[in-house]
């Protein structure tokens, strides 16, 4: 196996912006959208067509404002660990299929506020409703829209303090993986996306691109865009580690570790195939150092301790003060799914076997 070595002590680091429960008190109110479209006030009964649910929970320290989204997103949050702390975002109620806003459903909810991607309005503008904010797609500008969106959603709910406390401590998270870790050769991996039974590469505009080359490993299919992946491409890659995305019905490690066809492949050969956890794009201030530290401690080797079960801990605890069990940590890190792949012994908890590898 080919391993390379990662520099220890990134988990206090990661921790530091954390170590400190997020002050509640709110910051003076500015309503606004970032269009200008309309003026929004605090909003009590929220629609979202935009993927914000779990960032509008994480800032409102309540799921209590949502009442709707589209089945996509509300599918999302059930397959979120942030679905534990707040099981109503769970059973809120549908608002269609659609990233297009639905005037009829809206008003039959009683709704007083609708998120919507930018320039995505339907026809709210036509039937004069009044609170509309508009939030930006991520697209290759990932750090500029979460920052705007949280600047955003923080006015909007009166929560500013919180959302710019939490935001501020992301960022000084993120800029200590980069300058603790180190590594002499980068990691080769690849990131499959299964999709409605059909899987595709994460190419050179993937969002985790950054990520990877922040823990020292690199995609090797970033030079094409995304694309279908068959055997063959696949093979030509012959990554160090494949990593997939954690879908709804998606591919799980068995399906390589048990395919003769995947036999040949060095990340089979060694079972460095894992489901990754799941990572909501706009909570990334939660979010993405957890998963920054599940990747150090799976790209390290199999005798090195892990720490991403403490950051998981430590995180909910300070950010939601709401107390991981060990079946919350092994659904959130797939540990079913992982169980039998190189080092994953070590993410196992006090209830479950330790299976060799």
């Amino acid at each position: 196996m080919k391993l390379f070595p990662l520099l220890l002590g990134v988990i206090p680091l990661i921790a530091l912006g954390i170590a400190l429960r997020p002050p509640i008190a709110s910051a003076p109110h500015v309503a606004r959208d970032d269009s200008g479209l309309s003026s929004v006030t605090a909003p009590h009964r929220i629609v979202s067509y935009a993927s914000v649910l779990e960032a509008l929970a994480t800032i409102d320290e309540s799921a209590g404002r949502v009442i709707a989204a589209p089945d996509y997103l509300r599918l999302g949050v059930r397959e979120s660990l942030i679905s534990k702390v707040f099981p109503a975002l769970s059973s809120i109620s549908a608002a269609g299929n659609s990233t297009i806003p639905d005037p009829e459903g809206i008003m039959a909810l009683n709704a007083d506020t609708v998120i919507a991607w930018r320039g995505i309005l339907g026809n709210l503008r036509q039937i004069g409703f009044p609170n509309i904010l508009q939030v930006r797609q991520p697209g290759a500008e990932v750090g500029a829209a979460l920052n705007e969106t949280w600047q955003l959603l923080g006015e909007v709910l009166r929560k500013q303090a919180r959302s710019d406390f939490l935001i501020d401590s992301y960022h000084s998270r993120m800029k200590a993986i980069a300058t603790e870790h180190a590594a002499t050769r980068p990691l080769r991996v690849i990131v499959v996306i299964p999709i409605r039974g059909h899987w595709r590469v994460g190419g050179r505009r993937f969002y985790l691109n950054r990520l990877l080359k922040l823990v020292g490993a690199v995609n090797v299919a970033a030079s094409p865009a995304d694309g279908p992946a068959d055997a063959e491409q696949i093979f030509n890659y012959d990554p160090d580690v494949v990593l997939l995305l954690n879908t709804p019905g998606g591919a799980s490690p068995e399906e390589f570790y048990d395919n003769r066809i995947w036999s040949a492949l060095r990340a089979v050969r060694q079972r460095r195939v894992y489901t990754m956890p799941t990572r909501s794009t706009y909570n990334a201030p939660v979010d993405e150092p957890l998963l920054a530290q599940w990747l150090i401690d799976v790209f390290r080797s199999e005798g090195s301790e892990e720490h991403t079960r403490e950051s998981y801990t430590t995180t909910y605890a300070n950010v939601y003060d709401y107390d991981l069990s060990d079946t919350d940590l092994a659904w959130a890190l797939r540990e079913e799914e992982n169980k039998t792949s190189a080092g994953y012994a070590r993410f196992l908890g006090a209830g479950q076997s330790r299976l060799g590898n």
